[in-house]
This record gives C-alpha cells, sequence and structure tokens, in this order.
C-alpha cells in the first residue's frame, strides 16, 4: 500500500514539474512593435499622362504613389485657371483618379495643387503642395510674378497661403 501511495504521489509530481516547465517555455504574449514610426509623405511613382504634359487631350488624370493614401475629400486642392465644374477625385488602391467634368480650353496651361490633401493613411504624413501641371497647348507657360502676402488685419506676414491668378 505504501508503495502504491508512493508511486501516486511521484506521478502527481512527476506531472506537477512537467507543466511548469512546459508552461514556462511559452512565448509571453505581446502586441507586435511593428518596426519605427512611418514619418515620410507619400511618393508619385508614376503619372498618367506624365506631369507638364503638352497637348494634353484626357478627360483624366491617374497619379499613383508609393503608398497608399487617405480619401481627403481634396477641399484645399485648388486648380487654376478654375473650372466650370470641380472634377471628381476617386481614390483606387494606390492611385488617384482625377476625372473632368468640365471641357479644357484651347492652348491653356492648368495648375493642380494639392496643398496638403495627400496624406498616407497609417500616419497621417503630408505630401505638402504637391502640384500636377499640364498644357492643352504646344508649351507650358512659365511666367513668374512674386510679391508678399500679408494679412489686412495687422499687416503681418501671412503664413501657408496659396496665391492663385
Amino acid at each position: 500500500m505504501l508503495c502504491k501511495q508512493f508511486k501516486v504521489l511521484f506521478q502527481v509530481l512527476f506531472w506537477a514539474a512537467t507543466s511548469v516547465v512546459i508552461s514556462s517555455a511559452c512565448a509571453n504574449e505581446k502586441a507586435p512593435e511593428g518596426g519605427k514610426k512611418d514619418t515620410t509623405p507619400p511618393k508619385v511613382k508614376r503619372t498618367s499622362p506624365p506631369n507638364k504634359t503638352l497637348r494634353f487631350t484626357s478627360d483624366r488624370i491617374d497619379i499613383t504613389f508609393d503608398e497608399f493614401i487617405r480619401p481627403t475629400g481634396f477641399s484645399q486642392t485648388l486648380i487654376s485657371p478654375p473650372l466650370d465644374k470641380r472634377p471628381d477625385f476617386k481614390i483606387n488602391g494606390k492611385t488617384l483618379i482625377i476625372k473632368f467634368k468640365s471641357k479644357l480650353r484651347d492652348s491653356t496651361t492648368y495648375t493642380i495643387n494639392f496643398a496638403e490633401d495627400i496624406k498616407d493613411v497609417n500616419e497621417g504624413n503630408v505630401l505638402n503642395n504637391f502640384t500636377y501641371v499640364f498644357s492643352t497647348g504646344d508649351f507650358i507657360d512659365s511666367q513668374k510674378i512674386s510679391g508678399k502676402v500679408i494679412t489686412a488685419k495687422d499687416n503681418t506676414p501671412a503664413d501657408g497661403v496659396i496665391v492663385s491668378l
């Protein structure tokens, strides 16, 4: 009888020790660290038609980035000269598709300034003032005007302002 009790005690101790060893060898559960924080804005990989295209006749522009971008509504995006109808801005994967709803003027240089509307999906890093330029004519109008923008309220320099002529 003593032998039988000793055998049962030995089995209990054996399995207790085995479970301690097995449970201490398990991995610690924690969320993946994910590496360094993304601090770079999206980069343009390809545009179709290419940026600074001459004799532009398309009714759409595709701009493909190196990462996914947020649908922002493109409310800060400025088009100069202004169009009769605002184009549609859609995102398909990593590509921004701009579909014109108005007829473009002949022999005119158009500039699309995206201000702070292009942001990556995960961190919201902004591609500041990315500009796409095209001409429906034979050349890109390169005239420049320089100056200062000041606030009317207190005559101090205005920050973050985009001027369009």
